[in-house]
């Protein structure tokens, strides 16, 4: 970052909130099979459902899995990984099992909790699971929250809008990239792009 300058070119500026938008989808898709398997290890240590932990317990462990998985991604081969030659789930099982071993009467502790009950939605957390995984989007929007209200746009539109921020599962395209592949400048794609997420933004509040 300290490269660019003070005034970095907008070109510049959006290849890399481009990449950090990548780089969240991927850990966020590997989290999703990564994290239960954490999980799974603190309830078969446990004895006992996660459902059934008090609130602050409950909140205890989601984060140190979360934790654990994110460290365990992190430092795995990616080749490998992506080869097949490396099961994340089960890489980040055993650190879990390192993990809840080093915790040692702690976790036993508490495992001996009075039981709770937790509906869909209840359970009390300090921040969303995805911001403890990719902390740097909050700088970053992605803007899925935006993903379904789309919807009335003409199909082209629609398509732009997924190959722009990875809606579709593939990697997020920049402007310059979307710009070149269609047809016309960078900046008249940023203006077009613009007014669509206006349209868009403008539906999701009715």
């Amino acid at each position: 970052m300290a490269r660019l300058g003070a005034s970095p070119p907008a070109e510049a500026l959006d290849a890399i909130e481009t990449d950090l938008r990548g780089a969240a989808a991927l850990r966020r898709a590997l989290a999703e099979t990564c994290v239960p398997a954490a999980l799974g290890r603190v309830q078969a240590w446990l004895g006992r459902s996660m459902e059934s932990l008090p609130g602050a317990v409950l909140r205890t462990w989601i984060h140190q899995a979360v934790a654990v998985a994110a460290a365990t991604i992190d430092g795995a081969d990616g080749a490998e990984a992506a080869e097949g030659r490396v099961r994340l789930p089960r890489l980040v099982g055993l650190e879990m099992d390192r993990a809840l071993a080093k915790s040692g009467d702690a976790a036993t502790q508490s495992g001996r909790k009075a039981a709770a009950r937790h509906g869909p939605g209840e359970i009390p957390l300090d921040a969303p699971p995805e911001r403890w995984l990719t902390p740097w989007c909050e700088d970053v929007p992605d803007f899925r929250r935006l993903r379904g209200v789309e919807g009335g746009l003409p199909a082209a539109e629609r398509t732009l809008l997924a190959a722009r921020f990875g809606w579709d599962g593939h990697l997020p395209s920049t402007v310059a990239s979307l710009a070149a592949e269609r047809g016309g400048t960078a900046a008249r794609m940023q203006r077009h792009l613009s007014g669509l997420l206006a349209r868009i933004r403008e539906r999701s509040s009715s």
